[in-house]
């Protein structure tokens, strides 16, 4: 994958001497790549290079945050290229599994496919969630540290940047909407996920989930470390802030549960329904 080998070479050969471009330029080609990429996604049929172009949008966004060049966006940066690399390959997968099915790719013939695929669904849903950076996502951190990063340096061109992450909503949503939910273009007898094709799914999803609780667990450690005033002490003595290790663990667990509830709500809005119904708005709902 070219889009996510370029960036890496960039900051490998670039790490201590930055290119000098003219003011800006790195900034406005990220951004036009943002939002080319974004539209380009939105107006395709073909569900690969629906895909596809949503890599072009992304690496924009990796793109203008390595053009910061400060710390919290280098670090976005990477952890950008590494859920990006498991939620877009994750999606090639399931454009492969389900062009081998049904032996055509555009999604103007496609779906109402929850009902006969619901595994595939299922991850298709997940994969989708982690692509437009749903928080619990590694995707979601990645994007905040480089907006974050790129704000330190230029307002106008994060704001800009920042429509990026609505752009990617709504292509995302449609991916979802047109291929699984929506009404039966035509009526599809497939077979679901076989072993072998679930147990690659879901070591992606293992992955992911592993990528996004690092990420999460990092990027709730900076939120902290910017109100705690020990991490201002350790600042002036020019070393770094950490948590203390009961503070460590009790964010962990607190990772556990927002991916748990990310990705299993039922169990949760089981709960808040009993609490609306105790308070009387049972024939509201």
């Amino acid at each position: 994958d070219n889009l996510g080998n370029s960036p890496h070479g960039f900051i490998r050969e670039n790490a201590g001497s930055p290119l000098h471009l003219p003011n800006h330029c790195g900034d406005l080609l990220g951004v036009i790549s943002i939002l080319y990429g974004a539209k380009l996604a939105y107006s395709q049929t073909d569900f690969k290079r629906l895909v596809a172009y949503t890599s072009v949008s992304h690496m924009g966004l990796v793109l203008i945050g390595a053009f910061a060049f400060t710390e919290l966006a280098m670090q976005g940066v990477v952890i950008q290229m590494l859920s990006h690399g498991l939620s877009t390959g994750a999606l090639f997968i399931l454009v492969a599994l389900l062009q081998e099915r049904i032996h055509t790719r555009d999604m103007n013939v496609m779906g109402g496919l929850w009902e006969s695929v619901q595994q595939m669904e299922a991850m298709g849903l997940i994969f989708s969630m982690a692509s437009l950076g749903l928080p619990g996502f590694g995707n979601f951190v990645a994007e905040f540290l480089i907006l974050v990063g790129l704000f330190k340096t230029t307002v106008v061109w994060a704001v800009q940047a920042t429509l990026g992450l609505v752009a990617s909503t709504i292509y995302s949503l449609m991916i979802v909407q047109r291929v699984f939910h929506g009404k039966h273009e035509k009526e599809w007898k497939i077979e679901d996920f076989n072993v072998r094709e679930m147990f690659v799914m879901a070591s992606l999803v293992v992955t992911l989930v592993i990528n996004s609780t690092i990420g999460l667990f990092y990027y709730l450690r900076i939120i902290v470390a910017m109100f705690s005033k020990e991490a201002e002490g350790e600042k002036k003595k020019g070393g770094p802030a950490y948590l203390p290790l009961g503070g460590s663990i009790v964010l962990a667990v607190l990772l556990i549960l927002l991916l748990w509830f990310g990705i299993f709500p039922a169990d949760i809005m089981i709960i808040i329904q009993k609490l609306v119904a105790g308070l009387g708005y049972a024939s509201l709902m």
